[in-house]
């Protein structure tokens, strides 16, 4: 947890860079949203748990926020280099097969 499904991801990715596209994984990029959603909910209890008087200014309280909006951070910007990455590579593929058809035409 906290942002180890967000660098699986990316892992992944660097190991398909031997491969001319990389494949769209759809069940980690699902397990990273997952963790996302888990990590939110867990937040939010916290919050919920600890919204009445100053127990939010606890260090304790407020680190483990801190820790979670992070991983949150993290992992939503590891989907987005990876969608970034995955997509920008088919739209190439596709620019390179209409070249390709035109030369026939």
């Amino acid at each position: 947890m906290y942002g180890e499904a967000g660098a699986d991801l990316l892992r992944e990715l660097q190991r398909a860079a031997e491969f001319l596209v990389p494949f769209y994984n759809e069940e980690n990029v699902a397990r990273v949203v997952a963790e996302i959603n888990g990590l939110c909910e867990e937040t939010k209890r916290t919050f919920e748990e600890y919204k009445e008087g100053d127990s939010l200014q606890d260090p304790r309280v407020a680190s483990s926020i801190a820790i979670h909006f992070a991983a949150v951070n993290r992992n939503i910007r590891c989907v987005l280099a990876y969608l970034y990455v995955t997509c920008s590579y088919s739209h190439c593929i596709y620019h390179v097969s209409m070249l390709n058809l035109w030369r026939v035409i």
